[in-house]
């Protein structure tokens, strides 16, 4: 540390009141985990998973993930002048489903609408934003020209600033898959991939600078925050950065149920699911493990969100049904 001050990150982060109601954390990883694997889980209303509501709520961020702060902020407050009138905020809402790919209704088999995977990236940004706490620098939804054109790299990045003035980047990667097992190797393999490309890494850092959320800043402020992404300069040896993979999946033991009647109290339905979820831990690090060390990536710079729903395929249904909202028949 060489005793400058961190700038106030707070102002990029994005509460999640509505998220972390609906997503629960079974088993937080602590700060010497090497890797850091934290393990979520749908919440339950009674013994049905809240599937539907985890779509309606990723849909309802999709303006904070893929719209750019200053833009947010200009609707805010061009809307002052004549607050009755919500035009302004139906064209941003609009702007933010555009950039998203569509779903394909008619397409059937196992790998119908695998590239529907953006959900995933709304996600990640939820699980930043709450479980890290950490502002979003940069999407790369925000990159696309064609929203059926696949934008590759980092899903976003994430930045907190901490207490003794540096700061921790958050390298943001989502996975939307069938298996855990899957998930964790093609994470392990994007962490490797990136954790050994300084190419990559400094285009990623070229992003957060020319192309970020730090434009709402302004003058030193804004300075200073750029100077963390700066390879070159002095102030990115303040900088811990992080390769954060989201892996979400399909979960099996969400239809291993208990019986529902009048006399079962309403949270033994999730506490059933929790007890056999956590059986499952020790076999998710451990591939994750390996997965890792086979990609050469560096552990104590990785962490890993698995989770789990009932149905992913299904998800990526719900999201989509919400992004047409469902007027026709």
């Amino acid at each position: 540390m060489n005793g400058q001050s961190s700038p106030e990150f707070s102002a990029l982060l994005t509460a999640q009141q509505d998220f972390s109601v609906c997503v629960k954390c079974a088993k937080e990883s602590v700060d010497t985990d090497a890797p850091r694997v934290d393990y979520l889980y749908l919440r339950f209303k009674e013994a049905t998973p809240d599937e539907a509501g985890l779509a309606e709520i990723v849909y309802h961020q999709i303006v904070n993930y893929a719209i750019p702060r200053k833009k947010i902020r200009e609707l805010i407050e061009r809307s002052q002048s004549n607050p009755l009138d919500f035009s302004l905020h139906s064209k941003i809402f609009e702007e933010a489903k555009r950039a998203f790919i569509r779903y394909d209704s008619k397409a059937t088999g196992p790998m119908a609408n695998i590239r529907y995977g953006e959900i995933g990236e709304v996600i990640a940004f939820c699980v930043a934003s709450h479980f890290l706490t950490a502002g979003q620098v940069a999407a790369k939804m925000a990159l696309k020209t064609n929203a059926e054109m696949p934008v590759f790299g980092l899903d976003g990045i994430h930045v907190r600033g901490e207490s003794d003035g540096t700061i921790t980047v958050y390298f943001m990667e989502a996975k939307v898959v069938g298996e855990a097992e899957s998930g964790a190797e093609q994470y392990a393999k994007s962490a490797g991939g990136f954790d050994n490309d300084r190419k990559h890494k400094l285009n990623e850092q070229r992003i957060a600078r020319d192309l970020s959320n730090f434009d709402m800043f302004e003058g030193a402020l804004r300075e200073a925050a750029l100077n963390y992404f700066d390879p070159y300069g002095q102030a990115s040896e303040n900088v811990r950065e992080r390769f954060v993979g989201v892996v979400v999946y399909s979960e099996p033991l969400f239809g291993t149920k208990i019986p529902v009647n009048d006399a079962t109290p309403l949270d033994a339905h999730e506490k059933h699911f929790v007890k056999s979820f956590e059986s499952l831990f020790g076999g998710f690090k451990s591939a994750l493990e390996k997965a890792l060390k086979s990609h050469s990536a560096e552990p104590g710079r990785c962490r890993a969100f698995f989770l789990a729903v009932p149905d992913t395929g299904e998800l990526k249904k719900r999201f989509a049904q919400q992004m047409a909202n469902e007027h026709i028949r």
